[in-house]
């Protein structure tokens, strides 16, 4: 089983090669693929085991979507492997939020044949406030995303993230609370 800490890229050049890839050179998002193929592959099957929604998207199509996301807007923006592929992990989880939506409203008409809890107004609003907290505290997000969306432990997350212990610790209590409240406002 492959280990979401990434020890298994420690002697890949994986931080170079990011800097190459935003330089434009295309082997070296080739070797990024090839390395941290079999991580995202698992990270995507946690992702979607963890929605409650159907998408229809298999583990590898959320793969490529995440990666198509990222390799038009932020390839030049990334500090480390820790800080891609949390990155991927996230933009996985925005695919899957951007699927529902536009799944929903194309079926608005229609009456929903999915189960009814699936898709309650408080799920919904959930949604929301992660989209919201995404936007405002970035870094926030991430770590409640990795630890409960991709079922990450603490110091995994901490691994990935390449932040201390203690700073996702908190981290993940302020953007639970956040998100809490802002559920709570909407309600």
């Amino acid at each position: 089983m492959v280990d979401l800490t990434l020890s298994g890229t420690k002697n890949e050049p994986v931080s170079a090669w990011l800097v190459d890839w935003a330089n434009g050179k295309q082997r070296a998002a080739d070797d990024i693929q090839r390395v941290l193929g079999p991580y995202l592959l698992r990270a995507a099957k946690i992702v979607l085991k963890r929605h409650d929604f159907a998408t229809g998207l298999s583990a590898k199509e959320l793969v490529y979507e995440g990666w198509l996301r990222l390799g038009v807007s932020q390839r030049a923006k990334f500090k480390n492997r820790r800080h891609f592929f949390g990155t991927v992990v996230r933009a996985m989880n925005f695919v899957l939020i951007d699927h529902h939506r536009s799944e929903r409203n194309s079926h608005a008409e229609l009456p929903d044949r999915r189960e009814p809890d699936l898709l309650t107004p408080e799920y919904i609003d959930f949604l929301n406030a992660m989209q919201a907290l995404q936007e405002r505290f970035p870094r926030q997000a991430l770590h409640l995303m990795l630890l409960h969306f991709v079922d990450l432990t603490l110091e995994e997350t901490a691994d990935i993230s390449g932040y201390a212990l203690i700073t996702v610790r908190r981290d993940v209590r302020f953007a639970a609370s956040w998100i809490k409240a802002r559920v709570l406002a909407q309600s």
